[in-house]
């Protein structure tokens, strides 16, 4: 099985502490993510430290991206994600890693932090991630 290992973000803090209770926040992290080549996809977060209050949560996603040089300033996202994520919650314990996959289809990936600041406190973790790419034809 061919395939290819990504590191898409470096250790780095993902804070949604200021953001309001009750929302949801998104932090695009990577945008045009080449997928093209591939059927088969695993995100790997390495969640290095974590500091999550209550009831709040984040994920690490990878969703659909439509990038086009005829419309480069429209963006086409799709509305739900490849494959379903693992819940950073207060329930991790770092250091850890969570690893999750599925099929992938399009020509462009987008990796996005996505928030659920439920309660007050603090929401952040310190990740790094990978993509691990995988297609079943040597051929590629």
């Amino acid at each position: 099985m061919a395939g290819k290992i990504l590191r898409l973000v470096n250790k780095r803090v993902i804070d949604f502490s200021n953001c309001a209770t009750g929302t949801g926040p998104v932090y695009v992290l990577l945008e045009r993510i080449d997928l093209s080549q591939y059927i088969d996809a695993m995100l790997a977060v390495r969640v290095h430290a974590v500091n999550v209050a209550g009831s709040s949560f984040m994920t690490i996603d990878l969703y659909g991206d439509g990038y086009t040089d005829d419309d480069p300033g429209i963006l086409f996202v799709t509305n739900g994600t490849y494959f379903s994520s693992t819940i950073i919650n207060s329930a991790v314990i770092a250091p850890t890693l969570l690893t999750y996959g599925g099929t992938v289809a399009g020509h462009y990936g987008r990796l996005v932090a996505n928030g659920g600041k439920n309660s007050a406190g603090a929401c952040s973790a310190t990740i790094s991630v990978d993509l691990i790419l995988r297609t079943p034809d040597d051929s590629f």
